[in-house]
């Protein structure tokens, strides 16, 4: 099999396969974009391949490529490739994709404020009950004193205190982590 011959269009020796397009089969753009790995076998090993029945030289090379030529993509849009050939296939379906993000986008900015506002309104609220909780601590360890049992009094108010202070530190030490896991993360 000649070099020039494995290239040329419509020439199916090496594949073993049609040159029609079809579902299983990668889309012309994508296959534009990869080498012919069975050529390269060939070009590294002559010979190699020739035991190979055709139909089992397309196996191979679509396992191959399926091992070799994976893409793999992160992210809220398609790459670019992906998109045209969505619009391909699908009537508007490039802005229709794009309409999906800006759409997601915008919930997941509304659904960040609407978080973000209701541990504001947490936050002030345990501040509240915490002064609430904190001065009726207070005056009933002062009302004790008064009544004539200072150390029980003085034990009351220093008990409240310590409890208001502990659970201030622990709530700013665990925001403080949180906040530092977001960072990292």
């Amino acid at each position: 099999m000649a070099k020039s011959k494995e290239h040329e269009p419509g020439n199916n020796e090496i594949s073993g396969g049609s040159t029609e397009s079809s579902p299983e089969k990668l889309s012309e753009t994508e296959d534009s974009c990869k080498p012919d790995i069975l050529a390269m076998i060939e070009d590294a090993e002559p010979g190699l391949l020739e035991i190979l029945p055709p139909e089992n030289k397309e196996k191979l090379r679509q396992v191959l490529e399926a091992q070799l030529f994976a893409r793999f993509h992160r992210g809220p849009l398609p790459v670019p490739e992906d998109i045209a050939l969505y619009d391909k296939y699908i009537p508007d379906g490039a802005d229709r994709i794009m309409a999906m993000a800006e759409r997601e986008q915008v919930a997941r900015i509304d659904r960040q404020g609407k978080l973000v506002s209701a541990e504001t309104k947490q936050s002030g609220r345990g501040q509240v009950f915490g002064l609430i909780i904190g001065v009726l601590g207070i005056a009933s360890g002062a009302v004790v004193a008064l009544l004539g049992s200072e150390w029980v009094g003085g034990v009351i108010s220093g008990a409240t205190v310590v409890s208001l202070v502990t659970v201030f530190l622990t709530g700013r030490k665990r925001t403080s982590i949180e906040a530092h896991q977001k960072k990292d993360g």
